[in-house]
């Protein structure tokens, strides 16, 4: 009889660790989903900041809610999760916090570039943009395209950004499309940074070579800060070019 009491009494103490450990698993799964919903509104007040500050593009059709109902109508139909992938792995980027950046970019960088392979002859000269956060973001080249054909006064121009280490001894040449005015031939960068950068170094690719560059991503010279470095652009960037279907279809 003793036996069977220890025995019950065994049991509802184990019932009560295991409830006890369920009550304290949930109470730490809801302070994180709490800490996470500050965190994503606390990211979201930063980004509408930063926003406010980004140059408007006056007088230039189409408007933002223009383009961004055509490329959506054109592309995402036949992308849908490929769109959704992509626009969750942007917003969970936090502004600032990428290693490599336009800011990064002086005059070392240029010499970098200039004494790599492709800065030779493949590449004209780099121009520092304003960033008009217009388009969608990781879609910089339906971007250009559709906004091109709703407005004829622009063609599209692909090209790379430049981006490179604090050590200024590292640099990436990341694919992208922006826009030209036909008439001035002034560029436009038109699409939504996903680190709401503000300005963007853009260097167009040479025609004669255009055909031979369809490299998403070209890195030069070494970086010495952070020896293996991975920056969060680079732990995205398969992703969202995963999310591209029409990178075989850029305008070249």
């Amino acid at each position: 009889m003793e036996k069977q009491r220890a025995v019950k009494r065994k049991e509802q103490d184990e019932r009560l660790e295991r409830a006890a450990k369920r009550a304290q698993r949930q109470a730490q799964e809801a302070r994180k989903e709490q800490k996470a919903r500050l965190d994503r509104i606390e990211q979201a007040a930063r980004r509408e900041a930063l926003r406010a500050q980004m140059p408007v593009l006056k007088g230039i059709p189409p408007t933002t809610a223009e383009l961004r109902r055509e490329v959506q109508s054109r592309v995402y139909p036949y992308d849908e999760q490929g769109r959704l992938q992509g626009e969750q792995a942007a917003n969970k980027l936090t502004p600032g916090t990428q290693h490599l950046t336009t800011k990064n970019v002086d005059r070392s960088t240029f010499v970098l570039l200039k004494k790599s392979h492709f800065g030779t002859h493949y590449l004209l000269k780099p121009e520092k943009l304003p960033v008009y956060p217009i388009g969608f973001r990781s879609r910089c080249h339906e971007n250009a395209r559709v906004f091109s054909e709703l407005n004829e006064d622009f063609t599209p121009v692909v090209g790379y950004t430049i981006v490179a280490c604090p050590c200024h001894k590292h640099g990436t040449l990341e694919l992208h499309s922006v826009v030209k005015k036909k008439a001035t031939g002034k560029l436009y960068d038109i699409t939504d940074d996903m680190y709401d950068e503000q300005e963007k170094w853009f260097v167009p690719i040479n025609p004669e070579y255009a055909e031979r560059l369809p490299y998403p991503l070209i890195e030069f010279g070494e970086c010495t800060c952070i020896p293996k470095h991975t920056c969060h652009l680079y732990d995205t960037y398969g992703f969202l070019m995963g999310a591209c279907p029409h990178m075989e279809d850029i305008i070249l």
